[in-house]
């Protein structure tokens, strides 16, 4: 167990010491997040602020067979940094679900952002359904697989085979 998974261990005991340690260590990080998502300062700092709450609120429900510490409060800011892009008026929808998958898939330059509305409409409609639903709506693979009524297993992989294939047709362009 890590320092991270031990500190959000502890938090969960609603151990503030260990919160403002938590927070000392993995705060630069999860700001990294949140303003590579969001692209302003005031909204990565508001995105971090509320993540922490909602990290102490529900350290209890984090279980490290399931991963680390770091990778779940990652998933924290990042579904509270979709809710921020959702809420402005001025992102459309593929803007906004290219945007993600571009940050997913490490794709900086323009011409491959074009490219990506191509390669996205090539997958397999519950493929493109199921990639929509994660980078739009910011379901979890568990939440994916009931909502789609398909096993979970077979969810992860869709996602996993859409995002290589998104990346091999990228790399075509």
């Amino acid at each position: 167990m890590d320092e991270l998974d031990k500190l959000l261990a502890k938090t969960a005991l609603r151990d503030q010491q260990a919160f403002e340690k938590l927070y000392a260590l993995s705060s630069p990080n999860l700001y990294g997040v949140a303003l590579k998502m969001l692209k302003r300062k005031d909204l990565a700092e508001d995105t971090l602020q509320d993540a922490f709450v909602k990290i102490w609120y529900n350290a209890g429900h984090f279980h490290s067979k399931r991963g680390n510490a770091l990778s779940w409060m990652i998933s924290i800011v990042r579904y509270r940094a979709i809710d921020v892009l959702r809420s402005q008026k001025n992102v459309t929808d593929t803007d906004f679900v290219l945007d993600n998958l571009a940050g997913e898939l490490n794709v900086s330059n323009k011409k491959n952002e074009q490219g990506l509305e191509d390669c996205i409409d090539e997958l397999q409609e519950k493929q493109k359904k199921s990639i929509l639903m994660a980078f739009y709506d910011g379901y979890t693979h568990q939440e994916l697989s009931e909502k789609l009524k398909v096993p979970l297993g077979t969810m992860k992989s869709w996602i996993r085979r859409s995002l290589e294939k998104l990346k091999r047709c990228l790399d075509e362009i």
